[in-house]
């Protein structure tokens, strides 16, 4: 038997589970696990994306954001000091957000935030 920590407030594993995925209308938004105690939520574009990720890092760059990591495949970077996001070229991106400041606007601010770095 493996024992695993987990956050009882954890809303995909702690004590009272309550994950859904919630869609609207190009999004798909599911919470899962967090890691180092942050609200981790996973957005998918409801239609096939394909992401210039040069063309994101450079805007991410002009725009004084942090890099974390470049690969072929995705980038991941600080959006700000509350969020931070891995994006994958099909248009996949993974949200970190201390629980501390996880509430019930994040789900829209994280989809907001895809929308808005996407469209350019």
């Amino acid at each position: 038997m493996v024992d695993l920590r987990r956050e009882e407030r954890c809303p995909a594993c702690g004590i009272d589970p309550h994950v859904q995925a919630t869609v609207d209308g190009e999004w798909s938004v599911e919470e899962v696990c967090g890691r180092a105690g942050n609200a981790t939520l996973i957005v998918t574009p409801n239609q096939m994306m394909s992401i210039n990720l040069g063309a994101l890092e450079s805007r991410l760059r002009r725009q004084n954001r942090q890099i974390l990591v470049r690969s072929d495949f995705g980038l991941t970077f600080l959006y700000d000091k509350d969020l931070k996001l891995s994006v994958l070229e099909s248009g996949v991106a993974i949200a970190q957000i201390p629980s501390r400041k996880y509430g019930p606007e994040s789900r829209e601010r994280v989809v907001a935030t895809c929308r808005s770095l996407f469209a350019q």
